[in-house]
């Protein structure tokens, strides 16, 4: 696997890689390079597809942004670029795999851009460490995203959703291990840090 192998490199027991350097940066602003490199270690397939299976865009409201922790932003990455709802729905879809991706992500668009993919499902940078740094994610989320997916039945339901978030979700899946369903983002214009969901 890559993190073997760049353990190897590292401790001067494997030669540098053949293949260029570029394979392990992500192609797009809105994957991180650590994502991306992981799906490159898993490809095994000779064809290509969509990375982002039925991917759905929710624009994040002022509430979501003032809920949102911060956290500087990895130095020297690339910020998307602001584009229309329409646009950055579309943008989604022209990444194409090997392997890897995401089925049925729910993504925030922040400051008219996509957030940044920086966890999927416990791979990238991990939330134990984005909390040190920012807080506590359990209210990082989206608004639409629980209007949409989590279909609250009754106004009940909707204020407890509102007032506990992912809470329950991260005290049951603990913090330091698989986040199984849950992708954590980064607007890298603003710093903010949200929380979205997708299928295992």
């Amino acid at each position: 696997m890559l993190r073997e192998f760049f353990l190897r490199l590292r401790d001067g027991k494997a030669d540098p890689p053949s293949a260029p350097l570029d394979l392990l940066n992500s192609p797009v602003p809105w994957i991180s390079d650590a994502i991306w490199s992981s799906w490159v270690a898993q490809s095994s397939e000779s064809v290509e597809r969509p990375a982002l299976r039925d991917p759905r865009l929710f624009v994040v409201t002022r509430d979501d942004q003032r809920r949102a922790p911060t956290i500087v932003v990895e130095e020297g990455s690339k910020v998307p670029s602001w584009a229309t709802y329409d646009a950055n729905l579309a943008e989604l879809g022209t990444l194409r795999v090997r392997s890897g991706g995401v089925l049925d992500p729910s993504w925030p668009m922040c400051c008219g851009r996509l957030a940044t993919l920086i966890n999927q499902e416990g791979e990238g940078r991990s939330l134990l460490s984005i909390e040190a740094e920012g807080g506590a994610l359990d209210l990082a989320f989206m608004e639409m995203e629980i209007w949409h997916d989590w279909a609250p039945q009754d106004q009940n339901a909707v204020e407890s959703a509102f007032r506990t978030g992912y809470e329950d979700l991260f005290t049951q899946l603990g913090k330091d291990g698989p986040l199984e369903g849950v992708l954590l983002f980064q607007c890298r214009a603003c710093e903010r840090i949200y929380v979205g969901s997708c299928t295992p």
